[in-house]
């Protein structure tokens, strides 16, 4: 089995778009979903669920930094363009990069508290 990435980048955050295709002799679909023991944080804001995530990712941007191929360089910069102040737009873009899309890496990645798809998903719009 072989992973392929395909990604598209532009300018700002709300058309970068990346996805994942497995693929062998025949094609496979892939697709991450919490499980259903996973606690969402009940009540938090998206600017506190987006601070969250952007606080692990920034920690542990080194694992992506390590891939050395197209999806680990975006996904680096994207980390790394992350703003502290963001634009509700900007929030809601991350929530879905980490649900599909270039921080997908880490979807079941915890801080300890949640995993970064239950911050996104408690916080999606």
């Amino acid at each position: 089995m072989r992973t392929e990435f395909h990604c598209a980048s532009a300018v700002d955050h709300s058309q970068l778009n990346c996805g994942v295709r497995l693929s062998t002799n025949t094609q496979t679909a892939f697709s991450m979903a919490l499980n259903s023991n996973d606690p969402l944080p009940s009540g938090i804001s998206a600017a506190e669920a987006y601070a969250r995530i952007r606080a692990w990712y920034q920690a542990n941007v080194a694992r992506v930094e390590a891939r050395h191929d197209e999806y680990g360089k975006k996904s680096v910069a994207y980390i790394r363009a992350m703003k502290a102040v963001p634009s509700e737009t900007e929030m809601q873009d991350a929530f879905k990069q980490v649900l599909s899309g270039l921080l997908e890496w880490a979807y079941h990645e915890s801080d300890g508290r949640f995993k970064m798809a239950a911050y996104a998903t408690a916080a999606s719009k």
